[in-house]
């Protein structure tokens, strides 16, 4: 049996969304949120294990969720019929100069991530998850990529902010490498942009092979 489609995405960012829908994946989003700051411990967890934990722990509320009925699935998809749904979750972080960085809180935390990118390379660490319903049968998969930013950015972090606004706000580490005005700081990437973005193309399709092969 092939992976039952859509996919149901457990998360409201539009750059996860723009990714599958570059992948010709069809998928509808169900997202539930959860208390990630309870999970794990950012500055002892290795950044792989704090990312797969989220990611995990995305997974399983959204499926208590789907159980209970309290989220709905699409019309087109049944637990009942014989192939399920397959839902995909995913978190990131970004590390810089050995600090875990997720979301920036205010402005203000933006520019101070945004100073320490012109001092050392930020390293973005995602992690997604698979799950069926209702096998629950679950698969995970990590990624990582290092961008490599302009000595400019230091004099210039502040007016950088006040473009992006509140999109700072919506992203680990605070800086959408696909926006305009953060990709002209951008010097290399190392490692797919996609990656960058909080999705890897390459692991979805992994995902989606290791789980059509479990449920033949």
């Amino acid at each position: 049996m092939k992976v039952p489609l859509p996919l149901i995405l457990g998360s409201n960012s539009p750059t996860r969304s723009l990714i599958l829908s570059q992948l010709g994946i069809p998928f509808e989003k169900r997202v539930i949120s959860i208390d990630e700051k309870a999970i794990g411990d950012r500055i002892c967890d290795d950044p792989f294990d704090l990312v797969t934990a989220v990611a995990i722990a995305k997974a399983n509320k959204l499926v208590e969720a789907i159980e209970s009925k309290e989220i709905s699935l699409p019309p087109t998809c049944s637990l009942t019929d014989g192939f399920g749904v397959c839902i995909l979750t995913a978190d990131q972080v970004v590390v810089c100069a050995g600090k875990i960085l997720e979301k920036p809180e205010s402005l203000d935390e933006a520019k101070a991530f945004a100073s320490m990118y012109a001092i050392s390379p930020a390293s973005t660490h995602g992690a997604m998850v698979l799950t069926h319903l209702p096998s629950k049968l679950q698969f995970t998969a990590t990624d990582t990529a290092t961008v490599r930013f302009s000595e400019s950015l230091l004099q210039e972090a502040d007016s950088l902010v006040a473009k992006l606004g509140d999109e700072c706000l919506s992203c680990a580490g605070g800086m959408m490498v696909e926006n305009e005005h953060v990709s002209k700081y951008i010097t290399s990437i190392d490692g797919d942009i996609d990656s960058v973005m909080g999705l890897s193309k390459k692991n979805v399709l992994e995902l989606l092979s290791r789980m059509g092969d479990k449920l033949v």
